[in-house]
């Protein structure tokens, strides 16, 4: 996961702000889906997400991401998340020596709703 991060933040190479919306279903037929605009960076990220997720926990997903951005989780933790919602920002996220800007949204909590996790990144201008 965390070379998959590195490599679309570092094949921005605009000002935008590039994002993908991944959802899962444990239903009777699993489906994993990813939502993108048809920009290189997202369409690249999007087939590794599709390939490399779990379809059944989101929560590893997110999990996943928000320790490749360095973000610590307990030491040792090898417990089982399940509900997780909230949003994460990032300035320097620990994949890349970019300057790149970070935010991960997600929830795993919904009845109604399907998991999801949205990654956005963009290029900060050095001064």
């Amino acid at each position: 996961m965390c070379d998959a991060l590195r490599s679309f933040a570092e094949s921005i190479d605009d000002s935008e702000t590039h994002e993908v919306f991944l959802r899962t279903d444990w239903g009777a037929e699993p489906a994993i889906a990813c939502g993108r605009s048809e920009k290189r960076p997202e369409i690249a990220f999007c087939a590794y997400l599709v390939e490399n997720s779990s379809i059944e926990f989101m929560a590893f997903n997110v999990q996943r991401v928000l320790e490749c951005a360095g973000v610590d989780f307990p030491e040792g933790s090898t417990f089982f998340i399940k509900s997780l919602k909230g949003t994460v920002i990032s300035y320097d996220p620990a994949f890349t020596d970019k300057a790149i800007d970070m935010v991960v949204t997600f929830d795993t909590t919904s009845d109604n709703e399907l998991p999801s996790l949205e990654i956005s990144m963009s290029r900060r201008l050095e001064e």
